[in-house]
């Protein structure tokens, strides 16, 4: 996908070739209709599990979900996305029968629910990776909204000061056209005028997020959020009504099989006060960066909440990894399990059986298939494997590659 945003040099780079000459965004593989990946006889994936979704997903998964749950992406931003936030299983059910019965067509700019589905996803970088995730906690952003010393910012700065994060975000969010402009220009320049240069300073995003998006609220708004950056390896998980956008880097990322976004700014596509309001979870949040569980037979797992889902990484060499970390508002027991996270990772350099549907993606040269004990192909990096759940489980042997699945066990490693 050659979104404005995207990279002309890290999926580049990961195939070994030169710098394109346009931005390249994402690497899509998966059953998507709008972008399927192809088997080795031409048909695309999604065609190819509605023709047998038994034999492709399994009984119980077919039965479940009806077609491939998730969606795997290499990502590659040199540029931020806009701020969005995806609704919750019940509200993209009924946002979408709402919608249906309005006879909006599905395709257009203003529809918010595409589909009936929730779209948590999970993002574990690659590269020094950087976003906004969350709310901050609202004196920290009055301080920094304060630092500023602009007048028409007062009354956003009183608001967080009386601990109102919902009227301040609502209020940044509804301003228009000249009220914008004058709130948004005077911010910038404030934060350029302040010459940030490292991206740990929040107001190198405001003054790179102003220049980005003229006059878009967005940029401020970036200010009442956590700005965090997650090392190589390290992730990021986000449950519905969480605001958040990626301002640059090259990552993994896998989510739920679902196009319903909700946006709150940083875009010129349709931005919708009233329905972001109900989706969002507006309270500050603590973010938790994921470090992968470590496993046996060279797997690092990143354990979420996620049905929809799993991720696993596989090294050759290893996987170095700290302790595993648990989403905020979750029970790590509910879904990490601690021995796991205790195991030390086995000295072969061969991989534990990986059972379908899983799909799997080289990130490291010398990537190996195997089954039985005998070689199948080699994976270049950023070619993918699916690999349908009656297939023969197979192995992995040298490089590097990440492992997508079913979630809640689903993950046979």
């Amino acid at each position: 996908m050659a979104y404005p945003w995207g990279s002309t040099q890290d999926l580049a780079a990961l195939r070994g070739l030169p710098p394109s000459e346009k931005p390249e965004a994402e690497l899509w593989m998966g059953a998507h209709p709008n972008a399927p990946s192809s088997l080795d006889d031409g048909r695309p994936l999604d065609a190819a599990i509605a023709s047998g979704p038994v034999e492709f997903l399994g009984t119980a998964i077919a039965a479940e979900f009806g077609r491939l749950p998730f969606l795997l992406k290499l990502l590659a931003a040199a540029e931020p996305l806009s701020l969005q936030a995806h609704p919750s299983k019940a509200q993209a059910e009924a946002g979408f029968a709402h919608e249906e019965a309005l006879g909006i067509p599905r395709a257009a700019p203003h529809r918010n629910y595409k589909d009936n589905n929730h779209k948590p996803e999970l993002v574990c970088a690659l590269t020094p990776f950087w976003a906004l995730c969350g709310f901050r906690e609202p004196a920290e952003s009055a301080a920094l909204l304060r630092a500023l010393e602009v007048d028409a910012l007062a009354p956003i700065v009183t608001l967080l000061d009386a601990g109102n994060l919902r009227e301040a975000f609502l209020t940044l969010l509804g301003v228009t056209g000249e009220t914008r402009a004058a709130l948004v220009r005077p911010a910038v320049a404030a934060a350029k005028a302040r010459r940030p240069t490292a991206k740990t300073d929040p107001y190198f995003w405001l003054a790179r997020l102003g220049d980005a998006y003229a006059d878009d609220a967005g940029a401020i708004t970036s200010l009442l959020l956590n700005l965090l950056e997650l090392k190589p390896n390290q992730a990021l998980y986000l449950p519905a009504g969480n605001l958040h956008a990626y301002l640059e880097g090259f990552a993994v990322e896998i989510m739920a099989a679902s196009d319903n976004v909700l946006r709150g700014g940083l875009t010129p596509k349709y931005v919708d006060r009233e329905e972001l309001a109900k989706v969002l979870d507006i309270a500050p949040y603590a973010v938790v960066v994921f470090e992968p569980a470590v496993g046996t037979d060279h797997f690092a797992h990143y354990r979420t909440p996620a049905r929809d889902f799993a991720l696993a990484r596989y090294e050759a060499g290893g996987a170095s990894v700290g302790k595993a970390g648990d989403g905020a508002e979750f029970d790590a027991n509910e879904f990490s399990d601690p021995a796991s996270r205790r195991a030390e990772t086995n000295a072969s350099a061969v991989s534990g059986p990986i059972h379908g549907p899983a799909i799997v993606v080289a990130i490291g040269p010398g990537t190996t298939i195997a089954t039985d004990g005998t070689q199948l192909m080699a994976l270049a990096p950023s070619e993918a494997l699916f690999l349908a759940a009656d297939a023969a489980p197979i192995t992995l042997q040298g490089g590097t590659a990440f492992v997508a699945t079913v979630g809640q066990g689903e993950l046979a490693l």
